[in-house]
């Protein structure tokens, strides 16, 4: 095997690892951050022309093949030099627009100019990949990520239904979708999306609040207390729930409760080492009429390690 063509198997793994991190980030943070956060962890491309390695130019020298192309478009990928990755994936495609996997290396084209900041680009480049037979997960949570990113919500939605298709719990795909139409004021929507025994037990804090503020925006305040109880109980450690489940329970005049849900995300946050917002979960649950010795001694001592203050 040349040189140039073992350096491209090993750096076509490594694209997609990158890609898997990509995809993690948007698990992780959401549609609108994930592509910014793994751009600003990726090395920038020099302000000059994009350079090949030496192991690779005599493969491009004169009129190089496709898979020359594409190999050297995974090497600029692998060095976060992903506007020469695009272009270098799209001379492949301009070179030979019939060759062997041109489905991936369209989707490896529209990957490239995603990272590299071109979302117009992108996305058509994505939808040509699906056009041509290219058929992942992948391929419709970037597309879903890049539209709702470009304020195309409606055509987001089609992609993460899609990628839910293959995969029904999928979380980053539910959280989107159920932000998605919740913003549409489709609640109802929402609660069929998310409001399904398989999930249960195991929503995200994102998925819980999303259909938590769908019951109540049709008035369910029971059904927005059940589930956000039940998602406390699954991440017991998240303050968005924590501080929702609050609001609604004083919302249907259960205070006590709601003051012992502050107190012990208090306990969270000190533990956590937040004692500011530690500080001011205790103060709301005494003002609530959780005075108890423990509430009372847990605020002293946060005070103590703040200065007193």
């Amino acid at each position: 095997m040349p040189c140039y063509e073992a350096m491209g198997y090993r750096l076509r793994e490594r694209f997609f690892a990158t890609l898997k991190v990509l995809i993690f980030l948007l698990a992780i943070y959401g549609a609108a951050e994930a592509v910014t956060i793994q751009n600003a962890t990726s090395t920038p491309a020099s302000q000059g022309a994009c350079t090949p390695p030496d192991a690779m130019k005599a493969a491009l020298a004169g009129k190089p093949g496709a898979p020359a192309l594409n190999d050297l478009g995974l090497w600029y990928a692998d060095k976060g030099q992903y506007a020469c990755a695009a272009d270098a994936f799209g001379s492949s495609l301009r070179t030979d627009s019939k060759q062997k996997d041109v489905a991936h290396i369209t989707f490896m084209f529209g990957v490239s100019m995603d990272l590299s900041g071109d979302s117009t680009g992108a996305i058509g480049a994505l939808k040509q990949a699906e056009q041509e037979g290219y058929r992942d997960i992948k391929l419709h949570l970037l597309l879903a990520a890049t539209l709702d990113a470009t304020q195309a919500p409606k055509d987001a939605e089609d992609e993460w239904r899609a990628a839910l298709q293959m995969d029904p719990e999928y979380p980053a795909a539910l959280d989107a979708l159920s932000g998605d139409l919740l913003r549409d004021g489709d609640f109802d929507g929402v609660i069929k999306l998310l409001e399904v025994p398989r999930l249960k037990g195991q929503r995200t804090p994102q998925q819980s609040l999303n259909l938590a503020a769908a019951y109540e925006a049709t008035g369910k305040l029971d059904g927005a207390r059940g589930v956000l109880r039940d998602g406390l109980n699954t991440t017991p450690d998240s303050l968005p729930l924590a501080t929702e489940l609050a609001k609604v329970l004083v919302a249907v005049h259960a205070t006590d409760e709601a003051g012992t849900v502050l107190y012990l995300a208090g306990v969270q946050q000190r533990n956590k080492g937040e004692l500011e917002q530690a500080r001011g979960l205790f103060e709301r649950a005494i003002a609530l009429g959780d005075n108890g010795a423990d509430v009372r001694d847990s605020l002293a001592k946060v005070k103590a390690a703040l200065g007193g203050g």
